[in-house]
This record gives structure tokens, sequence and C-alpha cells, in this order.
């Protein structure tokens, strides 16, 4: 039998990749039935990049009767690692790697604006972003590592696809049309940012936020960016000089000859088509106005103002503020402020001490004191004086700086280390009062003043159907008995109760009032007659009063707002709940790279606390499960997902 193919679509950045993911998602069915299979996709993202690293084809099972694509932008950057198990697996297939490339002056705009957009990137464009430009010496080694492999080029231009886009494209290099019975999405999937938007999340980057809530409002730009119609999946040439192009262009020139003859047959050597435009007028980006900052932040607020308000609240609680955090601090804040309508004035930052300038010099806003007492031997008892003195005048906030001087000249000191232990306590106790306050109390009086829908976070539709399209993506069928844990007005069970059968939605939450206004205003009395959904109130978990043990839980948006006490009883209580039953928890978290103190010491409905994965992951084997960690799963608020499990169960 003559062997199937398995073509490889390797994604460089910004060459419509997350649009063909998209489109083979979409397209499965239609795929499937011409011989082609898209599986194996991460739910969320719909990439198969992380299948670069060999212990993710555990357990995958391909049809030796069927072609397969696989698609993923990380397997440019790690293809030529690719370890001999992987290359056994794919011994039964052929393999086509297909590589779009886009001219290099763009790409290098491309690649910028993605990793500034969702990676943290501070720098600036001439900043080295180590990505490789060399496509024909990819190309070369990619031969060398797979010698039986077929190498497809196509050039990320309009006027070089197949049919004129780039799904036509794709499909013609498996032999097939684009006609019209596949589905098309009109949409931009993973726009580049204008450049003042990108600009603007490069002041955010360089604020040294927690990476998730990073990826948070990063996200919430774009979405303010698809809601204006301000993107595009051909970014303009703005972000260089046309000269600085051509330059660029001159230096890959050679290698994007040969690919043109090698690969395409080319004789004329000509790769990409489109030239670089000339532009007499042309001029490098002015910077960042307050008046565009401003007009992004209130439309970031119409979208969730919630998120600013924690953006503000993080911001006022930096302590350690190196240079460039001092510069977009000082240029967002007053705008913060006055999006937010706080009655208050904005006081400039100012670098914190022993904070890096960019010239690599010590800023110390107590310096002169320090040279003055370089001679004395009891500096170190001077300084915890003056901290001392400062603390008597009610400046715990200075007298904690002054004493962190004290500090360094005399790390072991017990009495200079026993008033920092409690300046940090009295500022954390500060800072947690003021967060309380911001924070709405739990109830009927806060969900009369809001709403039910914005009591569980608002975002209505799109979190409740991101949810239900996770779970049947995982195995939820309507036969299967659902657990939806602080199940709230029904923004996810409203689409659970109407897919599965009569009596397999079981609800748990704590307020009553939210359940019974999910009932009137979202479900409908008369399909909850039809389905029968069974509710539980308990603010303890208390699941052993449901009449069934569920196959599926999720908890979406649950640890969120709770501490690791109140977690450890909800995975506890579960497990107990099922028993020998199999059965498959997923929950939602936000993630931080360093154990985090949440924004008060109990759980609260409105209160935010974060999670390293380390502790979710340890939180459940406590607890008697297994673990599996899914990350990111397309989630607005960028909240990841955990997989608890039963031992046995994939």
């Amino acid at each position: 039998m003559e062997k199937k193919t398995i073509y490889f679509h390797i994604g460089t950045h910004k060459t419509g990749t997350t649009a063909l993911q998209k489109f083979f998602v979409d397209n499965r069915e239609v795929l499937e039935k011409k011989g082609f299979r898209y599986d194996f996709y991460n739910d969320s993202e719909m990439n198969q990049g992380y299948l670069v690293k060999p212990e993710k084809w555990e357990g995958l099972i391909f049809d030796e009767n069927k072609n397969y694509i696989i698609s993923g932008e990380d397997f440019y950057s790690h293809i030529l690692n690719i370890p001999r198990v992987i290359k056994e697996r794919l011994s039964d297939f052929n393999v086509n790697f297909v590589v779009y490339f886009k001219r290099q002056d763009l790409m290098k705009q491309s690649v910028y604006n993605q990793i500034v957009k969702m990676h943290g990137f501070t720098k600036e464009i001439t900043a080295d972003n180590h990505y490789n430009l060399n496509y024909y010496d990819f190309l070369k080694k990619l031969e060398k590592q797979f010698p039986e492999g077929k190498l497809t080029v196509r050039v990320y231009e309009k006027g070089q696809f197949e049919g004129g886009s780039i799904f036509s494209d794709f499909l013609k290099i498996l032999n097939l049309d684009l006609t019209n019975e596949y589905q098309v999405e009109k949409k931009v999937v993973n726009p580049s940012l204008t450049t003042e938007k990108m600009e603007f999340t490069r002041y955010l980057n360089r604020l040294g936020l927690p990476i998730g809530f990073r990826t948070q409002l990063s996200r919430l730009v774009v979405k303010s960016a698809l809601e204006s119609n301000e993107v595009s999946l051909f970014r303009k040439q703005d972000l260089i000089s046309p000269q600085q192009a051509k330059k660029l262009l001159a230096q890959y020139e050679p290698g994007n000859q040969a690919i043109a003859k090698e690969f395409l047959g080319r004789e004329d050597g000509k790769l990409f088509y489109e030239e670089v435009t000339e532009d007499p007028n042309w001029k490098p980006f002015p910077g960042l106005t307050k008046e565009v900052a401003q007009t992004i932040l209130q439309k970031m607020a119409e979208l969730d103002k919630q998120a600013l308000e924690q953006l503000y609240q993080l911001i006022m609680a930096t302590s350690e503020r190196k240079q460039e955090f001092v510069q977009s601090a000082n240029f967002l804040m007053p705008l913060l402020i006055k999006t937010l309508n706080k009655n208050t004035e904005f006081q400039p930052f100012t670098v914190s001490s022993f904070a890096a300038a960019p010239d690599h010099t010590v800023i110390n806003p107590f310096e002169a004191i320090t040279k003055a007492l370089a001679g004395s031997n009891g500096n170190a008892d001077i300084l915890r004086e003056v901290a001392l003195a400062f603390e008597r005048s009610g400046d715990i906030q200075t007298a904690f700086k002054v004493m962190e001087q004290a500090h360094f000249l005399r790390p072991q000191g017990p009495v200079i280390k026993q008033k920092l232990e409690e300046y940090r306590a009295l500022l954390s106790e500060k800072l947690n009062e003021k967060t309380a306050a911001a924070i709405p109390p739990e109830g009927i009086e806060t969900i009369n003043a809001i709403g039910h829908r914005d009591y569980v976070g608002g975002l209505w539709e799109e979190i409740g159907q991101l949810q239900f399209n996770f779970l049947v993506a995982q195995g939820l069928k309507p036969e299967h008995t659902l657990l939806d844990i602080a199940c709230g007005s029904l923004r996810g069970g409203v689409h659970f109760i109407n897919y599965l059968n009569p009596g397999n939605y079981l609800g748990l939450d704590k307020e009553q009032e939210l359940i019974n206004r999910g009932i009137e205003h979202e479900l409908g009395k008369n399909k909850q007659a039809e389905k029968h959904p069974e509710f539980v109130i308990s603010a303890c978990f208390e699941f052993d009063h449901f009449s069934k043990v569920p196959d599926y839980a999720i908890a979406q948006s649950l640890f969120t707002h709770l501490v690791e006490e109140d977690i450890k009883a909800c995975l506890k209580n579960l497990k107990a709940f099922a028993g020998d039953k199999s059965l498959t928890f997923f929950a939602t978290f936000f993630e931080c790279e360093t154990p985090q103190k949440g924004e008060l010491d109990t759980s609260h409905s409105h209160a935010k606390f974060e999670y390293t994965r380390a502790q979710m992951e340890q939180f459940g084997k406590e607890t008697g499960w297994q673990v599996k960690y899914i990350g990111d799963w397309n989630h607005p608020r960028g909240q990841k997902m955990v997989k608890y499990f039963i031992k046995g169960q994939a």
C-alpha cells in the first residue's frame, strides 16, 4: 500500500498561520471526506506546535490510511532539533514540509509586533529578537535533517497566492480547490496591531506586570483594535525606513535568489514580487501621544473596567521601580486616573533604591546620606535612627526605604531586620485595606447593584460559549452528567443544560439568588421543566447532596477567587464524592511565575488570587488526583486550565 502523507505546515510568524489553523478546524469534516485529517490540536488555540516535544507524541494514534495536516508556529524555531523518536513515528508516512516566507523587512516588523503584543518584549525594533531571517539556510538544514522529506515553499504575498487567498493556496498543495463547501472565516484571527497600539502595549510591558495579567491586558488591546477595525493581516512597512528595508533585503538577497531557483524553479531568481515602497516623506514613528493613549484606555475600560482597576492597584503597589517602570508609569497613570474617574492627584514616581538606570549607574534616593556617612563606623545606626524618626511621623513608606539602606550596610543587624519585617507587614496591611475597599461585597446587595451577569464577571456570551466548546471538545456528550461548580447565574449552564440529556446537569453555588436569576432571565422556566437541572446551594462544597456522581466537572473562574485552603477543600470533597467512578475535573486559574499573596486573606467572589502551575499541580496531588496542565485555552482574561483526573484516566 502506498504511504500516505503528513503535511507539516511550518508556520513562520505572521504568515496567516492562525487563520489557516482556524480554517482547518472549521472544515475538519470536509477535509476528512477528502482524505485529510486535522487532529491532535490544542482545543483553545488550534495549534499543534507543541508536537516539537517528543513526550507529546505519546498516545497519539495515526491512521495509516489517512493523510494528516499538522500546523504550528513553533516548528520554525524547533523542527531542526526534532528528536529521533519523532522521526521514527513519522517513518510510516511520506512527509511534506510546507513553509510560507514573508519578505524579510516585513517579517522583522511582524515578529516585533508579535513579541511586543504577546510576549512582553520591551526593547525597540532595532534590538535583536533572534529570529532567523536567513530562509535559505533554514531550508538547507531542513533538507539535511529530513533527506527523504519533501519541501514545499510558498511566498506570503497576495499576488502569489493561487486562487487569491491563503486558503485556496494551501488547498492547491493538497490538490484540492476552494469551493463553496468550505467555511472561510472573514474576520482577522491573529492581527497585527497599529503602531500606536503596539507602542501602548510596550508601555504596559515595561511595567513588569505578572505575566498572566500582562497577557490579559494585551488581549484587551487586541480586542479593542478588532472592535475598532484597526487591524490587518498584511501590515504596511512603517517601523523601519525604506532605506533600512532595502539594506536588510540586500543582506539576504543571495539566499532568496537560491530559494527561487532551487525550490520554485524560477530562473530569474525572483522570490518576492512586491518591491519596497519608496516614500520620500517617510518619518520615524514620533511616539505615542497622550491623546491616543487616553483613547485606547477608554476603549479598554468599556470592555473590562475591572482590569484597569487592577492595573491601577498594581502600579501603585510596585515598590521596586526601575527606570523603564517609572517612564511608563508616569506616562500612563495620569491617563488611567482620568479614565477611572479617580478623585486623586497624581504624584510622579521616582526610581527606587538600587534600581539600575539605563547607563548602568545606581540611582539611590538616599545616596547623599550614604555618602555623608561613608567615613563613620556608625552609618547603619544613623540610617536606622532616621528610619525610626520617619516611622514616628507616620511615614512608613519612607521609613521602609531608609531602613532598606541600613540593611544594605548591615545585612545581619537583628533590629534592622525586625523593623523591615514590621514595615512590610504594615505596608501590606494598608495595601489590603485599599484593595478591600475597592472590592464590592458578596451577596444580594451587589447582585442588585450590578446585575447577575456582571456579578459573575461579565463577558457573558464569550465565556459561556468558550467553556461549552471546550468541554465538548474534551469528550462531553449528552448522555454524560456534568457538575458545574460555582455555576452562578448559568453563564455556562444555559449551554450545558440545553445540550445534556434531562437530569444530567448538576449546578453548585453558594448564592441562591444567582441561580434564581439565571433560571428566570437566562434559562427559562420551560427549559428548566424540560431538562430538570439539579442544584445545590453550598459554600463548603457539599457535593454529596447531589443525587448522582458526574462524569465531568468544571470550575470556571472559581479557583481565581479562592485561597489555598478552599481550593484543597473543593478537590478533597470532590474526590471523596467521586469514589471509584471515573471523573474528569477541569479548573481555571490565574497563573503567576512565583507564589503571590492574594488580594484578601479569605476567599471572596470578587477578589483575585493567582497561583503558579506547580502550586495547582501540588494541590491536586495532595488531595489524591492525577494532574495534567493544559494551560492556555483562549480565555479572554488569560485564565489557564488544569485537568484533575482519577488514576488510570488519560
